[in-house]
């Protein structure tokens, strides 16, 4: 998903941005899907047909239907890649907003749906993941049908000459190479702004539940009951300095220092 979102359209975006007329901005496009369609159809036919083999080299058999639905991604791939470079390359962002709203949508509310449902029948974590990651599938799949048809009639008219596998070759070294590289970015982005996310939370879980809070701790990190504070109720954290509050029919816990 990440490939489809950010890494490869964004590259194809800038090779169409450079292109020098409508004719070639199209046949720009029209060679990255086909090299898109390869890339997506070999990685779903890997990930399909060595699932078990990629879950028992993970160390859990019971991943392999999680590694099929990842595999369902890759179909929808090359469709949005191309499209969404093409529109962005030529300064249509309307189209690829739409697309990503719709897949987004889609995702989630499958993803609520089979977390409603998995609680209802209690399914296990393997069989909730898989359904959760069959939603990635179905939102591209829905944004495919937004932005497929506006692709097509804004390629339509334009011919397009047979590539030599030899170009092919060298597009697929600049496909790996930049557009991987940018899709690596942006992931390892998302994966440093989460990491830092779920810091703060145990570090907020530690200041309030850890072993060195209350009264007397080193880290002077304590509730301070305000006047006419009748007990402890339940507690809170702020993500500034961490320092719990708490609220109860009394009134309210100053922060620690004020």
């Amino acid at each position: 998903m990440t490939f489809a979102l950010s890494g490869f359209p964004v590259y194809i975006s800038k090779q169409v941005a450079q292109a020098r007329d409508p004719l070639a901005q199209a046949a720009v496009a029209h060679r990255a899907l086909v090299l898109m369609a390869w890339i997506g159809f070999a990685m779903f036919a890997v990930l399909e047909l060595g699932a078990d083999l990629i879950a028992r080299a993970m160390a859990d058999a019971g991943l392999a239907p999680i590694v099929r639905s990842v595999g369902l991604m890759f179909l929808t791939m090359p469709v949005l890649s191309a499209a969404r470079g093409y529109f962005q390359g030529t300064f249509d962002m309307t189209k690829t907003a739409i697309s990503q709203v719709v897949e987004q949508l889609l995702r989630v509310g499958v993803i609520l749906l089979a977390a409603g449902v998995a609680v209802q029948h209690a399914w296990g974590p393997y069989k909730m993941a898989a359904w959760a990651m069959t939603g990635a599938f179905i939102g591209g799949l829905g944004a495919t049908l937004v932005i497929l048809p506006a692709y097509l009639k804004a390629s339509r008219g334009f011919p397009h000459a047979a590539t030599p596998l030899s170009e092919y070759g060298h597009l697929f070294d600049r496909f790996v190479k930049e557009g991987g590289s940018i899709a690596l970015f942006f992931r390892a982005a998302d994966l440093a702004s989460t990491r830092g996310f779920l810091h703060g939370h145990a570090r907020a879980d530690r200041a309030g539940h850890g072993p060195g809070c209350g009264a007397g701790s080193e880290g002077g990190v304590r509730p301070r009951p305000a006047a006419g504070a009748a007990g402890v109720g339940r507690r809170h954290f702020t993500f500034d300095d961490l320092t719990p509050q708490s609220e109860s029919l009394g009134g309210a816990w100053a922060l620690d220092g004020v």
